[in-house]
């Protein structure tokens, strides 16, 4: 009868916690994961362009894609907005044509904190992801200042055509998001969002005067394709450079493992199955199991009083 009810108990406890595995996970620390990222800007006397970026190091230096500010190799100069008519000038310090990647040194520390990388052995298919940005398209109907947040899952991982590490993401990638971070759901930068699937084609458009003028434009040649840089392509050139970063430690993975609820909830209610289970299959255990359970009802006021 007493292993019965052990067992009762033990389907009573599995089973609820099997149902919630699914739960929701802890949410994302945006108000962060916003701080750091900046609008990067690149002006030259004939061609000017921005895109997005974010802190690394101490303050002192931002990651862009290197055709966010390919205009300094032109005289053109390269600076972050870091507020309403707020600016830092920035120097191009190292630039990858190959990985589309480059580091900026600002002309003095921003407050903005630097974020954490997670690199690629810790990220997987179909995981949730978010770009951050300044898509320009946005800026017309919203705060230009405001960060712009999209969301999506890792939709495979994927090379470029010169070797590059990537990961295909569904998160809505825009002009103006070029440069920017691909964050996890723990706030730890996994990627530098570069381009999404575009194709360059002919348009006729009204200028100024109402007259059709032909001109070139980007248009999407693809529904929720886009792609981001891998941090691991990232990392080793901020070492060689000596620039200091975060990467998500054991602490981290700790905190990621207890907000998985789908793998959390099944291995406690495994362990508490196998221990019940344990308990019940003997008398003794049993007995010295429910003469503790007693005395803890008794110190702590509860269970029955035990009377001389």
């Amino acid at each position: 009868m007493a292993r019965n009810i052990y067992l009762m108990i033990c389907l009573w406890i599995i089973c609820p916690l099997c149902f919630n595995a699914k739960m929701a996970h802890g949410s994302p620390p945006i108000a962060e994961m916003k701080k750091s990222t900046v609008r990067v800007i690149c002006i030259a006397s004939k061609k000017s362009g921005a895109g997005s970026g974010f802190v690394v190091g101490n303050g002192r230096y931002v990651v862009t894609n290197w055709h966010v500010v390919n205009c300094t190799s032109n005289g053109g100069d390269a600076g972050i907005l870091v507020g309403h008519n707020e600016s830092i000038n920035a120097d191009v310090i190292w630039k990858s044509e190959k990985k589309d990647l480059a580091i900026l040194k600002l002309e003095k520390r921003t407050k903005r904190p630097a974020v954490t990388f997670g690199t690629s052995d810790s990220v997987e298919d179909a995981e949730t992801v978010y770009a951050l940005g300044f898509p320009g398209a946005a800026d017309r109907r919203t705060d230009s200042d405001e960060v712009k947040i999209s969301r999506g899952i890792i939709s495979a991982f994927a090379k470029s055509h010169t070797g590059t590490e990537l990961y295909q993401t569904d998160a809505a990638i825009n002009p103006g998001n070029s440069g920017g971070p691909l964050f996890n759901e723990y706030g730890h930068v996994i990627g530098v969002n570069s381009e999404k699937a575009l194709a360059l084609v002919k348009v006729i458009v009204q200028d100024k005067s109402g007259n059709s003028v032909e001109k070139f434009d980007r248009v999407p040649i693809g529904e929720g394709i886009g792609w981001a840089i891998q941090t691991d392509e990232l990392l080793s050139e901020l070492e060689t450079l000596g620039i200091p970063y975060d990467t998500a430690g054991i602490t981290d993975h700790i905190a990621q493992f207890l907000k998985r609820s789908d793998i959390l909830f099944p291995s406690v209610a495994v362990i508490i199955a196998l221990l019940s289970m344990y308990i019940a299959s003997n008398k003794t255990r049993r007995q010295r199991f429910s003469n503790t359970v007693e005395k803890i009802g008794e110190t702590v006021g509860f269970g029955r009083k035990r009377h001389q």
